[in-house]
């Protein structure tokens, strides 16, 4: 691989690393992804620094292929297909939250309902619910949104 070709690869990577790093600290991009994209760059950096004819040549020998650039690309498609894999798996498990927080908020807004005898077709954003009439027990929180107080010890 000629010089150019070495310095714009591990520019590549040296950038890819670096807006992983700002992803991450800016809050775009979570903590436990990051890893997989910290390791796509270090990959590119780390195929640049070596030899490409032997990379090439060591890779088609271990997959038993004749073209060596087939090699390369069929290794880029299991990492991008396994990616697409651990995508899916999360997308599954966020999608399943989701519906049994929707079934919680459902069965919460029927309870109010019953509680408050509300009309079917109420919207609850509507209705100030819980008012401290409704709610007696309910205490105001101290000044500056922290917990509410604890409770006032017995007096003997």
């Amino acid at each position: 691989m000629p010089i150019q070709q070495k310095v714009v690869v591990i520019g590549t990577a040296i950038v890819v690393c670096l807006v992983i790093f700002e992803l991450v600290r800016k809050r775009m991009l979570r903590e436990e992804y990051s890893w997989l994209w910290l390791l796509a760059g270090v990959a590119i950096g780390l195929v640049s620094l070596t030899p490409f004819r032997f990379l090439q040549f060591f890779s088609s020998r271990v997959l038993g292929s004749e073209n060596p650039p087939a090699a390369i690309f069929f290794l880029g498609f299991v990492a991008v297909t396994l990616l697409c894999l651990q995508f899916s798996v999360r997308l599954s498990r966020m999608t399943e939250q989701i519906k049994n927080l929707g079934q919680k908020i459902g069965i919460l807004e029927a309870q109010l309902r019953m509680q408050h005898t509300l009309p079917p077709d109420a919207s609850l954003d509507e209705f100030d619910v819980l008012t401290e009439d409704s709610a007696p027990d309910a205490r105001p929180l101290p000044e500056g949104g922290g917990e509410s107080p604890p409770d006032e010890p017995a007096q003997s």
